[in-house]
């Protein structure tokens, strides 16, 4: 498995934090409380974004950490279904981020 395929955009590595999230929830931490769902997928996705940006992988690689850490919030606040990466796209365009990685 090429994990570097997932880090190409904000878009396709959402489906990574959804699998390891659902992973962790299930096998992991055998939880069906809704805030334990919620912060598992939280911190999985702020980890895959420094992970991603420590090993250099994709998007994330020039990354500074104040920029690794928006973009672990934006694929938080996707991967957990609060907002669409459409709204996302919007966001990070209106604050400046890079247009590639979305």
């Amino acid at each position: 498995m090429d994990l570097s395929l997932y880090f190409q955009t904000l878009a396709t590595l959402v489906p990574l934090v959804v699998i390891v999230s659902g992973y962790l929830n299930t096998y992991v931490f055998k939880t069906s409380t809704s805030t334990v769902h919620q912060i598992v997928s939280w911190a999985v996705a702020l980890i895959v974004a420094f992970a991603g940006q420590q090993l250099d992988l994709g998007f994330l690689a020039d990354l500074n950490l104040m920029w690794t850490a928006i973009y672990g919030v934006a694929l938080g606040l996707v991967s957990n279904g609060i907002f669409d990466i459409e709204i996302i796209k919007a966001f990070l365009a209106l604050i400046g981020a890079r247009k590639k990685p979305v």
